[in-house]
């Protein structure tokens, strides 16, 4: 077999794959919403699943494990420090949870989904030189792209937060650090390949949101447009 005949064959097994295991999801938790990034990441695999396998399979750092493990147990002692402070704070915490792993977390929702329409948010601030090249208005969520004349990227997602829906996050090859967007707490994660993006994600919890901004850019210009997030429009039925 030659080289690009095996290419092609793992190619078409990782495809195979990831449509069993759509299908056995929809199957077994008929509440299931994947988000809008998580639909990205899924169309980028199908692109091109070879390069997406091997920038999965890269060596893991166990220091990132440390660092995951500090920034759960801070976010732990807050929630409990705050729940046992304000009891009405309980149902707001438990709307929303983390699940770490060893190369990814997973952000998983409970509560109902609001029969509102989703308000609109928008970046105030981006760094000179992007424009808006997409917007995707989900359901549930919605997804806009910058991009700049030397074609980098910067995503800007939010969406609901409600039961069967998930978020996951590689924390392969990255730092993991606790911040605070706007008085929300978040986390930023920082890859060690510079041609990855860089990833901030908080989640409001009095209007059940979660945001997340996933850029080629510093974490100073990163943090900066998360700071900036503000509600243009409200929508009611």
């Amino acid at each position: 077999m030659t080289d690009r005949e095996l290419d092609q064959l793992l190619k078409q097994v990782l495809l195979d794959a990831v449509k069993l295991d759509m299908e056995e999801i929809a199957e077994t938790d008929a509440l299931f919403g994947p988000s809008v990034r998580y639909q990205r990441q899924m169309a980028a695999m199908q692109r091109d699943p070879l390069k997406w396998m091997r920038k999965k399979t890269r060596s893991f750092w166990k220091h990132i494990l440390r660092q995951a493990a500090m920034v759960l147990l801070v976010l732990s002692i807050g929630f409990g420090c705050l729940m046992a402070a304000v009891p009405s704070a309980r149902a707001a915490v438990v709307q929303w949870f983390i699940e770490w792993y060893d190369t990814y977390l997973v952000y998983r929702y409970g509560g109902e989904l609001s029969a509102d329409e989703l308000p609109e948010y928008a970046l105030t601030w981006i760094p000179e030189g992007y424009q808006e090249v997409q917007r995707n208005n989900y359901s549930t969520g919605v997804s806009i792209a910058y991009q700049d004349s030397k074609n980098n990227l910067i995503y800007f997602d939010y969406w609901r937060i409600h039961m069967g829906a998930v978020n996951v996050i590689q924390v392969e090859n990255a730092n993991v650090f606790s911040v605070n967007i706007d008085n929300h707490e978040g986390l930023y994660f920082e890859s060690m390949h510079p041609e990855d993006m860089n990833t901030v994600t908080w989640v409001d919890s009095k209007s059940n949101i979660q945001f997340q901004i996933d850029a080629n850019a510093s974490k100073i210009d990163i943090l900066h447009m998360a700071n900036s997030c503000d509600l243009v429009k409200v929508n009611k039925k």
